[in-house]
Parts: C-alpha cells; structure tokens; sequence
C-alpha cells in the first residue's frame, strides 16, 4: 500500500508529540469548594449561576460522589489515591463553580467504575461517551473533550486509516469502553479481545496476542511515550472520535442540567491552557546555548532521517507498484481462465444432462416419426387423413431437430472427422434453405464475403462446421434492423507465439474465419453469457431453443478451436480460430448420407431375413415394421444376448442393432461376440446419440453402417440395402 507524504508525516508528527507528554509536577487534589486548585489564570466564571430549585438540589445532595477511569493517562488515573490528569483539572474547576464538593469513589478498573454506576454506588462518570447501553442508568452532558480514535500496533504495521480493514485482526479495547460497545454493533464480525486497561493491551501488542489496540490519541500516544517506545506505534487513525462528556445517574435529571451548564461556562483559553499542561513541551526558559546547540543537531539528524526514510519509503512504493501491476495482470490473466473453466465445466454438466434426455427423446419420436410414414404408405392419395398425419410426421421431424441441437451439447459429437475444405463449407451454409430465405427476406442487407484462395483445410465434421457457420450468419441477419452488412472473411494463420489474448494456447498453423456485421451491438451483460445453453434474448420457443451459440461453442471446442467476440455499438464481429490439418496428399472422403428425400421406390428386399436387437419393445416393433413393409423377413431380440442366441440358431443377412442396452452387454459388444460366431456379417448400429468415438469402435468389427434414431424408412431402408449390397470380405 503507498501512502501519500501528507499522510506520513502526520503519523510522524502526532508520534513525536507523544514523546513529549509529561506530567505535570507537585499537583495536588481536593474537589472541596474551598481548597479547589484552579488552573492558574483561568478566565472560567468562579461562581455559576443556577436556579433556585438546582440550588436547592445542590444543597440537599451536600456532596457528588464521582467514578474515574483508574488507569487513563494522560486524560485521568488514581495515583497515591489521587486523581491527576486533565480530567481532574476539569473537576476542580467544576466543583468550585457549582460550590459543592466532588468526592472520587476508588475503584481497580473501569469496569469496576461501571458496576459503580450502575449499583448508585457513584453519581457520576468524570469522563465518558454515551452509549445505548450506558443511556440506561446514565444521563450525559455535552462533551467537553473530542480526542481522535487511533490504533496502536508494532513498528513493521503498515498505516490503517479505515477500521473495516481490520475486522480480521484480534483488536484490544477496554472491557467497558464506548467504542467496545459500538465497534462490536457495527462490525459483529470483528474479533474485538477485552483488556482491562490501556496498558494491559498494549503489551499483549508486544507479545503479539494481539494484532492492535484502539483508544484515544492521548492515552496511546502517552503509554507509548512512557512504556514502549521502538516497539509500539499509532499505525492507523480513523475518522471517528471520542466525543467525551460527564456522565450523569438517570435518576436525578437536575444534576445533569447543573453539569452540563458548567461545561458551557468553561471558556476556550481554559480548554487550550488545561490541554497545554499536559499535552506540550516544559522547558527552562533560561538562554542555554549548549541545549540549543543540542536541539538543533537533534532535530537535523530527525530531517536527514525524515529525507531518508522519504527516499526509501518511494524506492520500495515503486518497486510494490511495480509488483501491483505484475500481480493485477496475473489475476486479471487467472480470472480469464477461471471464466473460461467454469463456462466448459458448465457446458459438460449440460451437455451430460442434455445427452440422456435427448437419447429418451429419440425413442420417443420414433414412434411419432416412423408410424406417419407407414401410414401415409397404406393411404390413397386422395384420402382426406393424408393431411393430419402429415402435420404429425412434420411436427415429430422438428422435435427431432430439437433434440439434435440437445445432442450437439454433448461434448464428442464431432468423433468422425475428415478434411473439410473451409471455403467451400461457407459457400454452402451461405446457399443453405435457411440462410437463403433470410436473404430473400432482407434484400436490403448485403453479404459479400473475402475469401482466400490457398485457404488450408481442417480435420473436422463438415456437417457441424456447416451448422457453426449458417448458425453465425443467420445470427447477424437477424441482428439487423434495415440496411446493413455482412462480411465473411476467412485467411490462414501461423501462430508463433500462443495466447492471442488467451484464445489460443498452442502454437503452430490455424485458419481463421471472421463472420461481421454493422448490427447495433451485443452488451456487455449478454456477452458474459452468450455461450451459455439456453441463454436468448429472442422469444424462446419461437424464434430458438436458446442451443445455438452454446451448440456453436462445443462444435469448436470439439474441434480444438477457439471462437472469440467483439461487439460495441458499431457492430458485432465472431472469429473463429481452428487448427490447420497437416498437409497431405491423401484426402478422405466423407460417407455418403442416406437421401432422406428419398421415395421407397427401389429400396424393396428379397425377404432378406434381418435381426432386429433393440431393448425397448416399441423400437423392435418400429423396426420391423418398417423392415416389413420394405418386403424384409424380422426376427427381434431384446437384448444382446438374446440376440447372440437367436443367430446361432438362424441364418441372419444383416443386424439391426442398438447401441445402448440395459441390462446386459450393450451394441459394441453383442457386435464383437456376433462377428466372432459370424465373421462378415453385416450390421446397421443405430443409436438416440450422434455418432461418436463408441459408435466408431463398433463399427470396426465388421462390414457396417451408422443410423441415428429416430429414423425414416427411405433413411433405414437406403442403408439397408446398401449394406445388403456391400461385399462381405
């Protein structure tokens, strides 16, 4: 922490005048109005002026009985059975204007002073704060001391100029004291140590028990004076103070009407000369050149150490500066990646949670998918239930979309990858039915795009990174209200050094695509949390799932890339950076999809006979009748080992054979035991989740195909006859 100059020589200054506390010589005490030693050349009045009934008052009570603080230098204490220090001054003079005597009540402490008061036992506190809890037994006059709160603590303590910096450290203060009472309401966490006198916590200062002590500036900077100087200093000052009056017994209100007015009498001169005796400097007055010689030498050795611990105190602020600023950008670097952590560990608990429900989904729609279809199939033409049964086949499709986008949440939706040629990929997410109708829909916007010609290729799933890019540009269609622009940019890149700002992490060759546009901007607010799964600003459940960032987002991330934002008012601009595929001159092609556009036309068997494996019984069912009206012979099996039995009896042309099982062996292993019995034998593996690295295992067993439920009969019956086709070797 750097303090400013002012600050520290304050602190420096307020510790040297607590060296030269001292107390005075040779006083002696006596409230009796006759003996009362004054303040010498007090200009307080010496007679106060009272009304008739606080004379009578006066009169009837014959003498006050008062409570100290025993142990409260410079202020006050019981020294030989006296009671010396600026308080007693006060009361002296008190005690002759009201002209009746004050007599001091002994006690080993405050908080003995306070059961005092309590018990009527003393009339009054010779010096005290009100407090709500003090208010019960005590009225209080106006204050006639208004002393600094400050902080003691040992020497290495950096300067503390708020009490809510503390509320961790062990803090003494004075079993009984205002500020115990008000600290303890104000911060209840604050570990507030009762001590019993000022001294008393000072030294557990010392002896470290204790991180600080709080009073006032004059009782810590006089037992500091007096008892630990080198070891203890006033390490921080706050702005509250001790506003500090006469406490007066609740039940008798008249005499804290008398005391109050006594205060009020006290002239300024006579605060300032009380202050003076015991707050100041007592020198002789003689001409002693020899002393001031020896003054003066103090007091440059006192600037040349000022000068010098000014210089070092701003050679170790700069280089802390210096050290701030290195650990500002380290945190500022930590809480980026903490972002970023807790955004994946967020998308992966979804995606979990996404990928179970959309696999029961999937078998749902099945049914509400596959049966419209056989149905349509056994309608005429002209019949008039070809409409509704329609709307329902449509209607499951779009659900089935829906799901898809649940699926896409899951982490590894990308397993099957091949070389994707990016530009060629934006031209078909720009030409997609869906981008396509948003064009036609805005022909005011234009998309232009800057493609470059030796663009690398990636490893990666040209369908997802199909969807990542028409999602985009369907996003800045609609961020636009009237004219505006699209950019599409895509160039490639070679990163040397990682980062780039905390996206990228790895060096070596990317490409990039930029998708930009002139919209009114994203904020803030929404860019903290436009990855998130189901976060949209548009009416949910009609213009999105609320799945489309957040499912752009793990299609990257699948395929070890970043994608990154930038929006202000002037527009909104994404970058998407991925890795480059190694060169190669061997280029995979990807597996033909099934035309799901299809007609049934063609796709009839020879009564091939297939074995359907699947333990849900509605699924079995789909499948064969499906495989039924494609003129296949079905036989079914609940579960894997079912399925195993039932082909060392029969003779099975093809599988079709579900991933997920339970209980028992799931697809990939009743798959491995089957090729085992049968070598060759053909299968179709179909599962509720996107292909995937468990999928690919099983498929390496033998000739076979991939379909994802729910599936059409053109999508089934195509890869049946493909496989059926296929060479078995």
């Amino acid at each position: 922490m750097r303090f400013p100059l002012t600050v520290r020589l304050i602190t420096l200054l307020t510790l040297l005048a607590t060296f030269f506390v001292a107390e005075p010589a040779g006083r002696c005490q006596t409230y009796q109005s006759d003996k009362t030693r004054i303040v010498q050349k007090t200009t307080a009045s010496e007679i106060l002026v009272l009304t008739p009934q606080e004379k009578s008052f006066l009169a009837r009570k014959k003498v006050i009985k008062m409570c100290i603080d025993p142990n409260w230098m410079p202020l006050e204490m019981i020294k030989n059975g006296k009671h010396i220090g600026m308080t007693a001054e006060y009361i002296a003079i008190i005690a002759k204007m009201i002209g009746t005597p004050i007599q001091m009540v002994p006690t080993h402490d405050w908080s003995e002073s306070i059961a005092f008061a309590k018990a009527r036992k003393c009339d009054i506190f010779s010096l005290a704060m009100p407090t709500p809890e003090r208010r019960t037994y005590m009225n209080f006059t106006r204050p006639y001391l208004s002393i600094p709160l400050v902080m003691a603590a040992r020497t290495e303590t950096p300067f503390i100029d708020n009490i809510s910096l503390i509320t961790d450290k062990k803090i003494g203060l004075v079993k009984g004291y205002a500020f115990n009472e008000i600290l303890r309401k104000r911060f209840p966490k604050m570990q507030i140590v009762d001590v019993a006198s000022a001294p008393e916590g000072l030294k557990q200062v010392v002896s470290a028990k204790l991180f600080g002590f709080i009073g006032t500036l004059a009782t810590v900077g006089y037992t500091i004076q007096k008892d630990f100087v080198g070891e203890l200093k006033v390490a921080g000052k706050f702005d509250e103070r001790w506003e500090l009056g006469i406490g007066v017994r609740n039940d008798e209100p008249v005499l804290v009407t008398i005391f109050d007015k006594a205060i009020a009498a006290i002239d300024s001169k006579t605060h300032q000369q009380i202050l003076n005796n015991w707050i100041a400097v007592r020198y002789d007055q003689k001409d002693n050149r020899k002393l001031i010689i020896q003054i003066l030498l103090l007091a440059a050795v006192g600037l040349l150490i000022l000068l010098w611990h000014n210089y070092t105190l701003r050679k170790y602020n700069r280089k802390l500066h210096e050290q701030n600023v290195k650990i500002q950008q380290q945190a500022e670097k930590l809480h980026l990646t903490e972002k970023k952590l807790r955004l994946q560990q967020k998308m992966e608990a979804v995606g979990l949670m996404a990928g179970g429900v959309a696999h029961d989904l999937n078998n749902i729609l099945s049914g509400i998918i596959s049966y419209p279809e056989l149905i349509l199939l056994k309608l005429p033409a002209d019949s008039p239930l070809r409409r509704p049964v329609t709307a329902i086949l449509d209607s499951g499709k779009r659900a089935a979309d829906v799901v898809a986008d649940m699926l896409t949440i899951t982490r590894g939706v990308a397993a099957v990858k091949d070389k994707v040629t990016i530009n060629q990929e934006i031209e078909n997410a720009i030409n997609s039915p869906e981008v396509s109708t948003l064009n036609g829909h805005h022909q005011e916007i234009t998309l232009t795009t800057e493609l470059a010609p030796e663009l690398r290729n990636i490893e990666g799933s040209s369908v997802h990174i199909r969807r990542v890019l028409t999602n985009l540009i369907m996003n800045a269609f609609e961020a636009i209200s009237g004219p505006g622009e699209i950019i599409i940019t895509s160039c490639n890149l070679n990163i040397d050094t990682p980062d780039m700002e905390g996206y990228l992490t790895k060096p070596g060759e990317y490409i990039a695509i930029t998708i930009q546009d002139n919209g009114p901007g994203i904020s803030a607010t929404d860019q903290a949390r436009i990855f998130e799964p189901f976060y949209s600003k548009k009416n949910m459940g009609r213009s999105g799932t609320g799945l489309g960032l957040a499912i752009v987002w793990n299609i990257i991330e699948d395929h070890e890339g970043k994608i990154k934002l930038k929006s202000d008012t002037t527009g909104t601009t994404f970058t998407i950076y991925l890795p480059a595929a190694e060169a190669s001159s061997d280029k995979t092609e990807p597996a033909s999809e099934p035309d799901t556009d299809a007609t049934v036309t063609g796709l009839y068997g020879n009564s091939e006979k297939i074995l359907i494996v699947d333990d849900e019984t509605i699924q079995r069912d789909i499948a064969s009748e499906l495989l039924t009206s494609l003129n296949y012979q079905t036989l079914t099996a609940a579960s894997g080992e079912e399925g195993i039995e039932r082909l060392r009896k029969e003779h099975i042309d093809l599988v079709l054979l579900d991933m997920l099982m339970e209980p028992g062996i799931n697809g990939r292993q009743t798959y491995a035991y089957m090729s085992e019995i049968k070598p060759g034998l053909k299968a179709v593996i179909a599962s509720g989740f996107s292909e995937n690295s468990e999928v690919e295992k099983a498929l390496a067993y033998g000739p076979s195909a991939f379909i994802k439920k729910p599936y059409t009969i053109q999508c089934l019956g195509e890869i049946v006859k493909r496989m059926l086709k296929k060479d078995s070797a």
